[in-house]
This record gives C-alpha cells, structure tokens and sequence, in this order.
C-alpha cells in the first residue's frame, strides 16, 4: 500500500505567505526546507533519476540556442502545471530555480535548472526524468534538454524530446504572435518582446490608393492567402515603402504590424540587427510562424554595390527576399526615404512587389492632419488650420506639422490660437536647418 505524497506546503506561517503563490513556487521552497533540514540527504541528478527510474536508466540530450530556450522552458512550465510531477536537481551546481520572462508588460516564470520525475502513463508509457540545465558544450555553457528513460526506453525518451521541442517551436513558442526586435549576444540570437502600440487607421492621413496598394499585398498572406498557394504562387510578398522623412512611412507600417500582430509575428529589424542577423531572422519563420518583418531606414544598409557600409547585409538580403530560404506567408514591409540611393538588385520586382510612394500632403491632407493635432486644444474648433497650412511650404510634412503645434505649445501652453500657431510658423524653427560653413 503506497502512503500519500506529503503536501509540499510548509505547516507554519509561511504557508499564508505562499497560498497565493504558484504551485512550482510552492514546491520549490518546500524542496529548499528539505535539503536545509536534511542537507546530508540532498540529492544529485544521478540520484533522482535512479531513485524514480531504477539502474542503468538511458538519455536523449539535445543542446538548445538560446533562442529556443525560453519557449522550451515555457512548455516543461506548462507540462508540469499539467500532470502530477516530482521535483529533482538539473544539475550538481545549484537548486531547482526559476527565472522570469518579460514580455510585452507581463512576466512569466518558467523552469531555469531542473530535473521533474513524471510517471508512466503521463507523457509517455513509461516514467520520464526530464532535465533542463546549463551543460558544457565545446569549452563554452548552453542550455541542454535530457530526458532520462529506464533501461531499454530510448525510443520512448526521444519522443518526449521531440514532443517538448516541437510544441515550443509551435504555438506554445514565447514569442509567436508578439511584436519583437531582434537582439544579438555573443550567446546567439533572441528577441526582445514590445508592447504593442496603440494604432488606427482613422489616425492616419494618407491616400486612398496608399492603402489600396498596402491592402491587395497584405491580402497574399492573408485573405488570398489559399488562392496564391493552390495556383502555386507564393505566399510571400514584399512593399517598399517610400518617401521624404515624417510622410507617415513609420506610422503606416505601425498600423500594419497592429493589424496583423497576433495572427502573425512581427518582427522590427534596424540597420544594426540587419547587419547582425537579417537571415537568421527570416529563418526563424518556421518557428514563429506567419511572419512580417519589418525593415526600417532600408537605405542605411541596402545602399549601392561598393558603397554598402555591410556589403554582407545586402547579400543576405538579396537572398532573403529571392526566396532563396522557400519561405511562405511572410510579408516584408520596407521604409526607404530615397529608392534612388538603394541597390538596383534590391529592389527589383521579384523582390519588392509593390513600390508604395508617400509624398507631402496636399492642402486639404496637411489641413485635415493639422487639426488632429490640435484637437485635444481648448478651443480647437476657433482654430483655422486651413490658415495656418496656406502660410506653410507646399513641402511640409505630418512630422513638420506636429512640431509647428509643439513649438507653440511650449511656448503659449494650452491656450493656442491661429495667431500662435502663424507666429511659430513664421519663426521657421519648426524645421530643422543644417549649418553650412567650417568647423573645427
């Protein structure tokens, strides 16, 4: 006859402080009170798996990137949130430990270095061992799976390897659906998780044919999706976007990555993660599913042949967009302030579909996006923005009108009128002018 497991809950105060806690929290400090009352009988992960597998029990090891990591993590989290588990030591250094994940606003605690005992019928036919743990790896440290099996239970090992991965590769992976930006360590590449920004296309003051443009190329990975596929053409597609600074090429593809964050991963490459790992990014599609990428101030690293600051960059970005890499259902939205100044190979058809121009706003537009500014003004109905646009250039941008309203906010405070939004126009600060002359 077996005896019931003791509640891991420790029977004095300090039960109160964790009834709210996690029940991995609540194991974990239990774990840590044994092994300070019974340090003599702390165990090693030889130990634990011997103890819940018998002798000459057999492992699968695989070493995670560090990218696949924290999804990893997450699944053995929500495995052991699932079924009826005992805890053990990943490793000979340290205690079971956790670690917390920050995402987009929120934080998720996951299994850092652990060994969890899941008995037969759970995962598998057979009881399991499974550790996560730091293991040495050609001089350097990284992250390994291992589950263990009992002798002769190789096979059934592997499949809860291939059972862990292939569901943090999945929809269970951390960053599926997220806004990210990629960020490179000397331990490989991973992503930082943005919040989502606020965006709506009533906010945005562009042409009707911009968004008919930007809408038929998003609709080959989504609405058309199925129809490209059957009359085998890909699912893949790419807009340039292009136009003078502050025309609304950012705010576009922010309204882009609102819409489409969720059912897809976005992902916000600059020049600096392009020239570290722009190909491993779109690699990664495979993991985080429908994906679009976004390539911010395209010029800055897809310049002309010989005048590349990365001739590399541009390289794996010709590759990336050739469809060298057989990607599906991912879009590429591009921002250039000049295509003149980008590379030929770079932007010819089978790479960019759509070449999507964002001029200055007409008269009515630069008036329409003038009186969003102010609308928040008291008084912003007395306010004639028709007036204030007609004393503007005809070059002027949404950018240069927000700073005009800036300028006289600074200067008036609240109460802004047509006459001190005329008197900043007239000042002529709100555009910044490059010096000319010699400096030392």
């Amino acid at each position: 006859m077996h005896s019931e497991p003791p509640d891991p809950r420790p029977s004095h105060p300090l039960a109160d402080l964790l009834d709210g806690e996690p029940a991995h929290v609540r194991e974990t400090v239990a774990f840590l009170g044994r092994l300070l009352g019974e340090a003599e009988h702390r165990p090693t992960p030889r130990s634990f798996v011997e103890q819940h597998l018998g002798p000459d029990p057999v492992a699968v090891t695989v070493d995670l990137s560090f990218l696949a990591t924290p999804s990893v993590a997450a699944v053995l989290g929500t495995t052991m949130d699932a079924h009826p588990h005992d805890l053990g030591p990943g490793d000979d250094t340290q205690d079971p430990a956790w670690r917390r994940l920050r995402l987009d606003g929120s934080e998720l605690s996951v299994p850092d270095n652990v060994g969890v005992h899941f008995r037969a019928g759970t995962l598998v036919d057979v009881p399991v061992v499974v550790r996560l743990f730091e293991g040495e790896l050609y001089g350097g440290y990284r992250r390994q799976l291992t589950v263990h099996a009992p002798a002769g239970g190789r096979e059934a090992a592997a499949r809860v390897v291939d059972d862990l991965r292939t569901r943090a590769d999945g929809e269970e992976s951390v960053f599926r659906g997220r806004l990210l930006r990629p960020v490179v360590t000397t331990e490989g590449l991973t992503f930082e998780v943005l919040p989502l920004p606020a965006s709506s296309r009533e906010d945005l003051v562009l042409d009707d044919a911009v968004w008919r443009e930007v809408d038929l190329n998003i609709a080959a990975v989504t609405t058309r999706r199925a129809t490209m596929r059957a009359l085998g053409l890909a699912s893949r597609r790419g807009i340039l976007l292009a136009g003078p600074p502050g025309t609304g090429k950012s705010a576009l593809t922010r309204q882009v990555a609102h819409e489409l964050t969720g059912a897809f991963t976005t992902v916000v490459v600059d020049a600096r993660s392009a020239d570290d790992a722009l190909e491993e990014v779109y690699a990664e599609s495979r993991r985080l599913g429908p994906l679009l990428v976004v390539l911010e101030d395209l010029d800055l690293y897809a310049g002309h042949r010989g005048s590349s600051r990365n001739p590399g960059t541009l390289a794996d970005l010709l590759s990336v967009l050739d469809g060298t890499l057989q990607l599906d259902d991912v879009l590429t939205v591009a921002t250039t302030n000049d295509p003149r100044s980008l590379d030929v190979a770079a932007i010819r058809s089978a790479r960019f579909d759509a070449l999507v121009e964002i001029g200055y706003p007409d008269r009515a537009a630069a008036t329409q996006i003038l009186r969003r500014y102010v609308a928040k003004v008291p008084g912003a109905e007395r306010i004639d923005a028709a007036a204030v646009v007609d004393a503007l250039p005809a070059d002027v941008s949404g950018a240069d009108l927000r700073e005009v309203v800036r300028r006289a906010a600074l200067r008036d405070g609240e109460q802004l009128t047509t006459a001190s939004l005329l008197t900043a126009v007239r000042e002529g600060r709100w555009r910044v002018a490059v010096p000319v002359g010699d400096y030392l």
